[in-house]
């Protein structure tokens, strides 16, 4: 049976003491270097690139993301989605998840560097749709102006049996308004190996307009998309112009 002593040096005792408080110091101060961030949205319709992701249904959408103070992060985003031109083998859902590196400093310029993989739970392995896009952006704020541009690669398009890569260049412009009003603008280019060898358009453009209003911290918005003639050429009728209602609220 060992004795414990009843005698403690308050010296011992303090020393422990801020053992502890330091450990739990450098414990909140490596929690206090994360942010987590999350968004809820309902919206008219699914639109991406000027395509409808949802057959011209509404989407429920929702996100997360996780970030370091030093600029690194790691979200995941899912809608539920329906290609119909893909018939009884459209997926009813989309996870995308990403990883990758952004800051913004002083000068109103702003980077955003990663990679991005587009999921579709419970389709055939034969029809290929997940893919891989790399991604980097460049953003300047002056005043209540923002403009920021940013370009995607996938080495391996969603649904490219032979592999065929291709290419997004977007460009946005936004401008607050009083009364938490924005208006804004995108422009959006597709190109690459992908689309010429379908033979129907080797490229195409898309368009959006768009008015936003925060109220009581919900964004409600309406934008109108739309692409060109070669958009509608490869696409057809999920290519066609159209209004979007939405609501969002960060958390």
């Amino acid at each position: 049976m060992h004795k414990i002593p009843s005698k403690i040096p308050i010296v011992g005792i303090g020393m422990a003491l801020f053992a502890v408080a330091s450990n739990d110091a450098a414990a909140e101060m490596k929690l206090d270097d994360f942010t987590v961030t999350s968004n809820l949205s309902l919206y008219s319709d699914y639109v991406s690139r000027g395509f409808t992701n949802s057959n011209r249904k509404p989407a429920l959408q929702g996100s997360v993301k996780l970030a370091h103070s030093s600029g690194f992060y790691v979200s995941a985003w899912g809608s539920n989605v329906r290609f119909d031109l893909m018939g009884n083998d459209s997926p009813d859902i989309e996870v995308d998840l990403a990883g990758g590196w952004s800051q913004e400093f002083e000068n109103g310029l702003s980077v955003d560097v990663g990679a991005l993989r587009y999921l579709y739970p419970g389709v055939p392995g034969a029809i290929e749709m997940p893919y891989t896009e790399f991604y980097a952006g460049l953003g300047y704020k002056i005043m209540d102006l923002s403009l920021n541009a940013k370009y995607y690669y996938s080495p391996d398009f969603s649904g490219s049996i032979a592999g065929d890569p291709a290419s997004y260049l977007t460009a946005t412009a936004e401008y607050a308004l009083p009364y938490d009003i924005k208006v804004g603008a995108s422009y959006g280019h597709s190109f690459g190996p992908f689309f010429k060898n379908g033979g129907i358009a080797s490229s195409y453009n898309d368009y959006r307009i768009g008015i936003s209003k925060d109220i009581s911290g919900v964004v409600a918005s309406l934008n109108w998309y739309d692409t060109d003639s070669r958009g509608k050429a490869l696409g057809g009728p999920i290519a066609v112009n159209r209004f979007v209602v939405g609501l969002s609220k960060d958390f």
